[in-house]
């Protein structure tokens, strides 16, 4: 009760405020990098899959227009995408 009746713990959390913000803000800043890293390394791995998926059609005997086409279709992106990966 005594806790209670003198807002020690609302005190103490108020004497830590700057401390706990900026725990918080580099908490924040950590999860958004990891994401951002994740999403990248997911990118990447898409565009090596659309590589592939081209590598594969062409050694299936399918002309260049028609495996792009099939490319775009089957990760459900524009052709003129297929285009810019494959250049990279």
């Amino acid at each position: 009760r005594f806790f209670e009746d003198n807002d020690v713990l609302k005190k103490y959390l108020e004497s830590k405020k700057n401390e706990v913000i900026e725990m918080m803000e580099h908490e924040f800043d950590y999860n958004r990098e990891i994401r951002e890293r994740v999403e990248e390394a997911a990118e990447e791995a898409r565009e090596e899959g659309i590589k592939k998926a081209i590598e594969i059609y062409l050694e299936m005997g399918v002309e260049g227009r028609e495996a792009v086409r099939l490319t775009a279709a089957k990760f459900n992106i524009s052709s003129e995408k297929v285009k810019k990966i494959i250049a990279s």
